[in-house]
């Protein structure tokens, strides 16, 4: 009994610390992905190829793409282009499926292949 007792104990010890390496890597991808709290929002703008539309969502008084280089909108009202939303703003990736404007609430909710935004 006691000799079984001795073998499981390290294995037990074997098989946590090898879940270790695993999770630092899921903590890694967060740290990238989330948006860096020293800088406010507009202090960076990425501009990166918002050359294919996916989906289209109109609000008042924008207009939203969906693209691949991010959330791109366009002021109805004055024929105007904002500034790009991208990963640098919070989007969880640059590659936006769908984006949808919740008209109760005033969000604007972003699909992508990482998440919801």
């Amino acid at each position: 009994m006691q000799k079984i007792l001795k073998f499981r104990i390290p294995a037990a010890f074997f098989f946590l610390f090898s879940l270790f390496p695993a999770m630092d890597d899921a903590a890694a991808e967060y740290r990238i992905r989330e948006t860096n709290r020293a800088y406010r929002q507009g202090d960076w703008i990425t501009y990166s190829a918002t050359r294919f539309v996916r989906y289209i969502s109109i609000g008042d008084p924008y207009v939203y793409f969906a693209t691949t280089g991010g959330i791109t909108r366009m002021n109805y009202y004055s024929y105007k282009w904002d500034f790009p939303w991208t990963t640098s703003n919070g989007l969880a990736d640059n590659d936006v499926y769908i984006v949808a404007l919740d008209l109760n609430t005033g969000f604007l909710w972003a699909v992508t292949q990482k998440g919801v935004s």
